[in-house]
């Protein structure tokens, strides 16, 4: 059957260390049509020959280049690495494209994944929040979807706080003085893209944040949102790109 894919696209805060997973803020891409790049997967005893895995158009699934995580991250880096997933998630293994892309991420590379819902993708900026020092933005469309990971992170002890319309001044005050307290003990801030667009104070959080090197990472949930042709664009995904500008470099 056709799988329903979601996207999620993380922009480090820290410039990247090599091309792979790096999208640049000044790419420009033609009408040039590129090969999907097949992946094969056991599922049972057959072979999947559907979507699963796969990526469209222009872009290509670079995440084998991560696959050897003791030589990318160092065997330190990479024993915390599963020791926080075993330690704060309860798992002992990753699944589909999960740890490549967590590779890159800790790398600080730029990653776009690409996965079918349920495939775990939410894993793969959450793990690496947990494991940073600083605050992972993540960009979410629906209030709904950000009280359901919000009620995920806090049954799993890990401190994560959302900014929506539907909090009080006095309880949404309490969260940014949080943040802007050295270091925030907040490791996870979920906010729609609209929060982004109107509030000057949380822009102002944001510059505070990345002036004290503790701005990990932003992370765009539901990406696709970005694109007019599609019947959920919204307006206000289009001008996330200003995050790139004010924020791609450290302070």
């Amino acid at each position: 059957g056709n799988d329903s894919f979601d996207e999620i696209e993380m922009m480090d805060t820290m410039p990247p260390t090599a091309d792979a997973y790096h999208l640049d803020s000044d790419d420009s891409f033609n009408d040039e049509t590129y090969e999907i790049v097949p992946i094969k997967q056991q599922v049972g005893s057959k072979e999947r020959h559907d979507m699963h895995g796969q990526f469209r158009g222009f872009l290509k699934d670079d995440g084998d280049e991560f696959e050897d995580d003791v030589a990318a991250l160092g065997q330190q880096l990479r024993d915390e690495m599963y020791r926080t997933l075993k330690e704060k998630f309860g798992f002992n293994s990753f699944r589909h494209r999960q740890k490549t892309a967590i590779t890159a991420i800790l790398l600080g590379h730029d990653a776009f994944v690409l996965m079918p819902t349920g495939a775990g993708k939410s894993l793969c900026y959450q793990l690496p929040a947990v494991m940073s020092n600083g605050v992972t933005v993540v960009v979410s469309p629906l209030k709904s979807l950000i009280e359901d990971q919000r009620t995920k992170m806090r049954d799993l002890a890990i401190s994560c706080e959302a900014l929506t319309s539907d909090l009080s001044d006095s309880d949404q005050s309490i969260i940014y003085n949080r943040l802007m307290s050295s270091p925030p003990d907040i490791k996870l801030l979920y906010v729609t893209p609209e929060k982004i667009s109107a509030s000057g104070r949380l822009a102002s959080v944001f510059a505070s944040l990345h002036r004290r090197n503790f701005l990990s990472r932003f992370v765009i949930d539901e990406a696709h949102c970005v694109s007019q042709w599609g019947h959920d664009f919204r307006p206000d995904y289009t001008k996330l790109q200003s995050l790139r500008r004010d924020y791609a470099q450290p302070k």
